[in-house]
């Protein structure tokens, strides 16, 4: 089912996608150019994201990016796992229910795994077993670290276990 789910992979195709064609469009050069694309491409994604019904997963999503784009313009450097606190921060505190919502939960421990696991599982192979970069082996570490911090939150809410999650994913 999370094929069909709107999450942050597909907002971050729109949002490249936004960003590439206001770049091609904007008639500024050099880094006036880069920053009116990326801010005129955060707002249409807010766009995109009411357009989608505002769900927490894609609300998540579109605040990562906004803060991460945000923060490379300001700062030159941003941390995700801030970005994903503070994403949650602000959600919270905008509805506190949204916290019992499936979405909010799933979202948020996916990306939380992919953030704390997902590199340090694929350093600790590429360590141990004499491996360079791998595309699909970084598909795999990034499914993995997802699944870990997902599958106890599946199992509550579902009361099953996906074993096809990575093949699907």
């Amino acid at each position: 089912s999370h094929i069909l789910a709107i999450s942050g992979l597909h907002v971050s195709i729109v949002f490249l996608f936004l960003k590439y064609l206001f770049v091609k469009l904007v008639f500024f050069t050099g880094h006036r150019r880069d920053r009116i694309a990326t801010l005129v491409s955060l707002a249409v994604l807010v766009l995109y994201l009411l357009l989608t019904g505002a769900a927490p997963s894609v609300c998540r999503a579109v605040m990562m990016i906004g803060l991460l784009e945000i923060g490379k313009m300001c700062f030159s450097q941003t941390k995700s796992a801030y970005t994903l606190a503070l994403a949650a921060l602000v959600q919270l505190l905008w509805n506190p229910t949204v916290l019992f919502n499936v979405g909010f939960q799933l979202s948020f421990a996916a990306v939380a795994g992919i953030l704390l696991v997902a590199p340090r599982l694929q350093a600790w192979i590429e360590r141990n077993w004499n491996r360079g970069r791998d595309p699909l082996l970084s598909s795999a570490c990034v499914c993995l670290g997802a699944q870990i911090f997902t599958a106890p939150l599946v199992w509550l809410h579902f009361g099953c276990f996906p074993t096809y999650f990575l093949f699907a994913n």
